[in-house]
This record gives C-alpha cells, structure tokens and sequence, in this order.
C-alpha cells in the first residue's frame, strides 16, 4: 500500500493494486464497502493507469476542484475518476477505468482524514476482493500498455512528438500528455 499526506487538504490518499482480485458483483463490493462514512474510494481497473503520479494528480486535481467550485461530479470518487480519465462524461470514465465481473486487477484508491483509516479502510478491500497486492505494478510500462494508453486516450502521434526530448519516446511523454489534460479539465 502506498499511503501519502496531502498536507494542503488535510487529508491522506492511500492506493493499492490488487492482482487477480474476484468481483462477483461490481455494485455489491461498492456497498460493503460504502459502510466506511468518512472515506471517499475507487475502484479501477488499471489498464490506462500510467503510474504513481497519475493517482496523485487526480486526486489532488479533484479536491482543489471541489475547494474551488469547479467540480463537473456532486462525489469526490466520481470526480477522481473524471480526472483519471481526462474526460468531463462521467460514462466515458466508466468505460475506460470501470471493474467488471470476473478475476482481474484492481487499483483501490482511498481518501481520509487519518492514516490509520486510509490504511485499515484499504487493508478490509484487499480481504474482500481476495488476491495479490502488487504495488510495483502502478508503474509498470510495456509496449502493450502504451499502445492501450495512447488508444484509450486518443493520444496522437502529434501529441507525442511536441513532448519528446530529442526524438525519445519514453512513458514520460504520455504521462506529460495526461498530467497536461488532466490540468486542462478543470479550465
């Protein structure tokens, strides 16, 4: 589990992969898990996830949205997602992050006002959903991931080439494109 202090928000973001974590039902886990009143969570399939700092500005993107009245969602999880997503429907965000049934790898993302829930809050998913945690996975590239990424963004060729650092291609260059979307949502 990764558990950071967002000192500005007074809160803490606590996240976690799960590998082969089993979903019988998608909107029953969102209930059992619902019980926990003063925690705002996630659950994500982490195909289009680009990394640690993809988490991190979303959620940090999110609350200052809430702060500032700019929110496209009435929820803090939703509009977490919508930053994830780079997208203002919150369907679209849907279909690219959502969980379906079945055996598959889940992002959980948490938001609390103390570590100590964020982490026993995190640690009661991990138990419900079953699997493996796998937090070395968040940042794990491969040409397969890129390929999904750039295609599940709709990321150009162009896009990658006005980053690049003299004719590099490296996860960097999408994860500037997302990070740059990401600020642009909130415009």
């Amino acid at each position: 589990m990764i558990l950071v202090k967002l000192k500005k928000f007074e809160k803490y973001l606590g996240y976690t992969i799960i590998e082969k974590a089993i979903i019988n039902d998608p909107k029953e886990i969102f209930t059992i898990l619902s019980t926990e009143s003063d925690i705002v969570y996630q659950l994500l399939n982490p195909r289009l996830l680009i990394g640690d700092d993809h988490i991190y500005f979303a959620v940090i993107n999110a609350l200052n949205s809430f702060i500032k009245n700019w929110n496209i969602s009435r929820r803090l999880s939703i509009e977490v997602l919508l930053y994830l997503s780079g997208q203002r429907q919150i369907e679209k965000a849907f279909k690219m992050f959502g969980i379906q049934e079945g055996i598959q790898d889940i992002v959980v993302i948490c938001i609390g006002q103390k570590d100590e829930q964020v982490a026993s809050f995190i640690d009661h998913a991990v138990q419900l959903l079953g699997g493996q945690v796998n937090d070395g996975k968040i940042g794990q590239w491969s040409n397969k991931k890129k390929r999904d990424i750039v295609r599940g963004y709709g990321i150009t060729e162009k896009e990658i080439f006005s980053v690049q650092q003299e004719g590099e291609n490296s996860p960097d260059d999408i994860k500037k494109i997302l990070l740059e979307r990401m600020a642009l949502l909130s415009l």
